[in-house]
Formats: C-alpha cells, sequence, structure tokens
C-alpha cells in the first residue's frame, strides 16, 4: 500500500499585490447561544499585518450583532497552530 504524502498548502497574504507567505490569520472570537468560533477576517504577512489589523478592526466596529452573538477583539494569530491548542493564543491583540 502506497502512501500519499500530506495535503501542504501555503496561503498567501491578503493584502491587495502582496505575493508573500502570509504568517498570520487576523480573527476575533464569535459566539452565539452554544456554537463557537474565530471570525476570520483575514491573512497577513509579517510586513501587512498592522494595515491588515487596523483594516479588519474597522470592519468589526461595523458589525451588527444578532441577540445572542458575541464577538471579541480582533488579533492575529500565528498560522501553523490551531486555535484553542497550546500556543494557540493571538499573538497580537
Amino acid at each position: 500500500m502506497t502512501m500519499n504524502p500530506a495535503f501542504t498548502y501555503a496561503p498567501l497574504c491578503g493584502a491587495p499585490g502582496c505575493e508573500r507567505p502570509a504568517r498570520y490569520r487576523i480573527a476575533a472570537p464569535w459566539s452565539h447561544h452554544t456554537s463557537s468560533e474565530l471570525k476570520n477576517y483575514g491573512l497577513a504577512c509579517e510586513q501587512c499585518l498592522d494595515e491588515r489589523l487596523a483594516l479588519a478592526r474597522a470592519r468589526h466596529a461595523r458589525l451588527r450583532l444578532a441577540d445572542g452573538e458575541a464577538v471579541g477583539e480582533v488579533s492575529a494569530y500565528p498560522l501553523g497552530r490551531l486555535e484553542g491548542a497550546p500556543g494557540g493564543e493571538a499573538s497580537r491583540p
């Protein structure tokens, strides 16, 4: 039996015109009653991170939440780590 190599994916920064590899997921904790996840605002490389965080925070400020819905602060999460796993906390508040 032949083993297939693991699938790999190298996402790029989401800034217009940037073709560098993404290093961060920009996201905010979201919950609604019993469900919770990270609400994704995009991906960023190290060089574009501050600009992408500012844009995500501006979008976040315009959110209109439904009853029972909550969204936390937008932060940068290093790619390659699972949220909720040890070391998966945000790197920049």
